[in-house]
């Protein structure tokens, strides 16, 4: 950056340690000229570099600094340059020290998008602020540097509802942040890498979306340190009882964090575990990999006392790549879970869902998913047909408490076969429809039977039911 116009700064500096995420500076002496053309420039001597800790030699240059400390005429500030690791695409980041110039130009001059802030929407901002999140977008993997004074506490105001907060320059226990007013916080803290993931602490750097009740403050403080389990823990450890859905791209794609890609299902006590507490952040840009079910949330409770099916849909966001959904089925008694997927209303395929298993498909095809769970039948059933009279189509349940062999027929008044909507087919357990077409068949009374073979027990079923063709 340029200056015009204002003072120009020269300031002798010693790097007093060398840190992980980039050199520590302390400032000893601020010399105050006037008017110069170009950014401010330091002499300063490097001591005790990582690279050079062995020989214990240090080495001296000139620096051209454009923002940060070059502007500070305070002395004995500590300054950081400190480098924050940002993947190729969408990123979450946010600005952890206080700097000269906050445009995002200045600080991030290799993205390649708009910096988004979520204020009730998205919102475009050129010029970034402390204690708030962003979305970022940069082409290809790298190591971006910022100059500038950490932020070691700091006071986030946040609105009812979703909030996309900033850090500080340290790593803060989640469950060590102040709440203004207490217990305004009402979901998980989500950070993103790949996908969102429920964090654990809050990152120099990053970012993270957070839920409350009403509006407030969350003040972080650096050398916080976290409390025992609370509720919200006990929250998270729950979900380990429940099944599991993963999605994933094909790919191997590496990160510090374990993507929030996965999907929380099963029967639980919703008194105790208010679905709420798992409604997902707003969704993410496209491009970026999201998967959540239609509800918002990335847990869904089976009610177990419904004797009807139920489906949950599921929403996907590719991020442009194959997809691989696999599962881990831990409750298993009495329920039935399948993945249907569709294309418009037409089931193109189910996929039983067992133990441990996995299925590839592409997301970018328009297809839709859904998890059905159903009480698996303790006995075999044919019901009447519904509607009943009909015209002309109609259609017909049973339940297999058992896969079984199934045979279904459709008879006249004379006993002769004049359908066969099955003929030995090998049914999964659980409960059953086929929609039945009269075609060409007169008007009249007809009989539909049902011959099922257990194939576990060699058990054999029969039952016949009587419905009505109006033309």
């Amino acid at each position: 950056m340029h200056i015009k116009n204002i003072m120009f700064i020269s300031i002798a500096i010693v790097v007093m340690s060398s840190m992980m995420f980039g050199q520590q500076y302390h400032l000893l002496q601020a010399i105050v000229t006037a008017g110069s053309e170009k950014g401010s420039s330091a002499s300063y001597d490097l001591m005790g570099l990582i690279d050079q800790s062995a020989t214990g030699q240090g080495s001296s240059a000139n620096y051209i600094q454009y923002t940060g400390f070059g502007y500070q005429v305070n002395g004995l500030q500590d300054y950081f340059i400190s480098t924050y690791a940002v993947a190729d695409g969408w990123n979450m980041i946010s600005l952890p020290l206080t700097v000269a110039d906050y445009q995002k130009t200045v600080l991030f001059p290799t993205s390649t998008s708009a910096a988004f802030a979520y204020i009730g929407a998205y919102q475009p901002k050129d010029t970034l602020e402390n204690g708030r999140g962003y979305w970022l977008k940069f082409s290809g993997a790298q190591n971006v540097g910022v100059t500038g004074v950490a932020v070691t506490s700091f006071s986030i105001p946040v609105e009812d509802k979703w909030n996309m907060i900033g850090s500080i320059e340290a790593s803060v226990p989640k469950d060590s942040i102040d709440e203004i007013p207490d217990g305004i916080v009402i979901s998980q803290y989500f950070g993103y890498d790949g996908g969102y993931y429920a964090a654990t602490t809050i990152d120099a750097g990053e970012a993270y979306w957070v839920k409350t009740n009403g509006g407030g403050k969350l003040v972080l403080n650096a050398g916080s340190s976290p409390p025992g389990m609370n509720q919200k823990e006990v929250f998270l450890t729950q979900l380990d009882q429940l099944n599991v859905l993963t999605v994933e791209p094909q790919k191997t794609i590496l990160s510090k964090n374990k993507p929030m890609q996965k999907l929380y299902f099963g029967t639980w006590n919703e008194k105790v575990i208010p679905l709420d507490r798992y409604e997902m952040p707003p969704m993410p840009p496209r491009g970026v990999l999201d998967v959540r079910f239609v509800s918002n949330r990335f847990v869904e409770i089976v009610n177990e006392n419904t004797a009807e099916p139920q489906e949950f849909p599921l929403t996907i966001q590719s991020n442009g790549e194959p997809l691989t959904l696999s599962w881990n089925i831990k409750e298993q008694a009495g329920l039935k879970y399948v993945l249907v997927e569709r294309d418009g209303k037409t089931i193109t395929a189910q996929h039983r869902l067992r133990t441990n298993g996995s299925v590839n498909f592409d997301a970018k095809q328009s297809k839709q998913y859904s998890l059905r769970v159903e009480r698996i039948p303790v006995e075999y059933a044919l019901y009447q047909n519904y509607p009943n009279p009909f015209n002309p189509s109609t259609t017909i349940r049973f339940d297999l408490p058992e896969p079984a062999s199934v045979t279904l027929k459709v008879i006249n008044v004379l006993g002769q076969e004049v359908e066969a909507p099955l003929n030995n087919q090998d049914i999964d357990e659980g409960q059953h429809s086929i929609e039945f077409n009269a075609g060409e068949l007169a008007s009249g009374t007809y009989f539909y039977q049902i011959i099922a073979h257990g194939l576990m027990t060699g058990k054999q079923y029969q039952r016949v039911q009587k419905m009505v063709l109006v033309r």
